[in-house]
């Protein structure tokens, strides 16, 4: 066999000599060349212009559909949530919505900008805007339940709840490895309130971006360090997450009357509700997003349901239906106080009492408030 290598033998020789070879290898080289450079070109007009990196340059831009969609998908909104959210990010040309509900404040903002200046809202509309802010407000809780390290940062206002519901303020003096040292809870009168040693109780704080948390610990012992009486506590044993609205309250003083309720067949929300027996005057105290505290000279049995009428906005007829959930007598005035958890309304009443809670209104101030009696 002839191994020789001839002018036509394709040779390794004839072929380092042939340069069409080299072409895709230069065009390879030629394209790495020019992306580095285009790179280097980039980094330095960022850093010239000060220009933010890509990420917060995506977070400020305006919202597009793909985004809405995207949230859309993650909420599990409605067609009519979807389009309400378009026409609110297209008149306000919103950033990113995809990051821009992550800050509650912002969010407030936006909504209470577009109750405010659409004063045209039907009561289907407004209640659709309460609608969505509820599950963007519930979706964030929820990121916060999953990502939050959540450790108390020293000087924290906390709060002492009782299982009656009273608060105590008092304050993280201390967050060491292994305890959490705070100053004597006091009450509103500047009474100290000293729970019971090795007892569970619960903390109560307001944390960042609109979320407060309730955290139980168990008290440890009491000491003195430099004249100063403080609480040692465990560090918390469990932990639950709130959005701020679901503790406020908003403070009242309107004449009401309930009954005892039962079911009226073929009728639908407050109207499936009828009264069972004689109304009974009350003064309503206070509501919040899902309760209200009614004072009464007579109650109810716990648990029992209820058709409560009521003027909120002092013009329209209010109609609630709720369950009472518990019941305290004030002494003294020879009052009981009914704590009422709604079971249904119609649109406007909750229209007028989520304006009030959200601050969207000044209190007493109409939010679409009054239905039908």
């Amino acid at each position: 066999m002839d191994w020789s290598f001839s002018a036509s033998s394709g040779s390794w020789l004839e072929a380092r000599q042939n340069p069409i070879i080299y072409i895709p290898l230069v065009i390879a080289l030629a394209a790495i060349a020019v992306f580095l450079i285009i790179s280097i070109v980039s980094r330095l007009l960022q850093k010239y212009l000060n220009l933010p990196p890509k990420s917060e340059r995506i977070k400020k831009r305006i919202t597009r559909r793909v985004n809405i969609h995207r949230v859309s998908e993650r909420l599990s909104l409605t067609t009519d949530e979807t389009q309400l959210l378009t026409g609110i990010c297209r008149k306000y040309r919103t950033p990113n919505v995809e990051y821009f509900f992550e800050d509650a404040e912002k969010t407030y903002g936006l909504f209470e900008k577009a109750f405010k200046e659409q004063g045209d809202l039907s009561v289907t509309e407004k209640a659709c805007l309460f609608s969505l802010l509820g599950k963007i407000n519930k979706y964030r809780l929820a990121e916060d339940r999953i990502n939050g390290l959540h450790v108390i940062p020293e000087g924290q206002q906390l709060f002492y709840v009782e299982d009656s519901g009273k608060k105590s303020s008092s304050l993280l003096i201390e967050n060491t490895a292994v305890e959490m040292i705070l100053s004597i809870p006091k009450d509103s009168s500047g009474a100290e309130v000293r729970p019971v040693e090795l007892s569970k109780i619960n903390l109560f704080y307001q944390g960042k971006n609109d979320i407060a948390y309730t955290v139980t610990v168990r008290v440890v012992r009491y000491q003195e360090r430099l004249a100063i009486k403080e609480l040692v506590v465990t560090h918390p044993l469990g932990r639950k997450a709130h959005l701020r609205e679901d503790h406020l309250s908003i403070p009242a003083n309107i004449s009401c009357k309930f009954a005892v309720a039962k079911a009226a067949p073929g009728e639908k929300g407050a109207a499936a509700y009828e009264k069972a027996g004689d109304f009974i005057s009350g003064r309503l105290i206070s509501f919040s997003r899902e309760t209200c505290n009614i004072a009464a000279a007579a109650t109810v049995p716990i648990q029992q349901q209820i058709i409560i009428k009521l003027s909120l906005d002092g013009e329209s007829a209010s109609r609630i239906v709720g369950v009472v959930i518990k019941i305290a007598h004030t002494g003294g005035a020879g009052l009981y106080m009914l704590h009422i958890k709604y079971a249904a309304m119609d649109d406007q009443t909750r229209n007028y009492i989520l304006a009030q809670v959200y601050g969207f209104v000044t209190p007493g101030a109409g939010g679409g408030g009054g239905g039908g009696g």
